[in-house]
């Protein structure tokens, strides 16, 4: 134990735990099942597959993956919010776990775009006025 209350391994699933927070740029709203289109070109018409996310921030979105998109493989999400509508937003797999949920890190995403996903989520947390 050295001298630890905490359970043996407990300590350094904690630390990584603080440091996955301490990278993401935003707080992350947990959102209930919406629907994302998943292309892997932007001129794409159909979506090559469709997942569910988890939650969302202006950086990036954590979601239920296909098995076969790996950490790396560049996407195109479509997705909604309320009256927002997001499509083909740049992203970049950067986690799939063994049970099917991942997360996307938003990439060359315009700035207006991800003023408008923030500004959403902003209001979606204070309730109505």
């Amino acid at each position: 134990m050295s001298g630890s209350n905490f359970p043996s391994g407990s300590r350094r699933k904690g630390w990584s735990f603080l440091k996955t927070r301490e990278r993401r740029l935003s707080r992350r709203e947990t959102i209930a099942k919406i629907y994302v289109k998943i292309r892997r070109s932007p001129d794409s018409e159909s979506p090559d597959w469709a997942g569910t996310a988890v939650d969302v921030n202006g950086s990036g979105m954590a979601l239920v993956l296909p098995p076969d998109l790996a950490t790396g493989t560049r996407v195109f999400l479509s997705f909604q919010l309320g009256d927002a509508e997001f499509s083909r937003v740049p992203g970049e797999i950067v986690r799939q776990d063994t049970v099917g949920i991942g997360a996307v890190r938003f990439v060359d995403w315009s700035d207006s775009d991800q003023l408008e996903l923030v500004s959403y989520l902003q209001k979606s947390t204070r309730g109505p006025s």
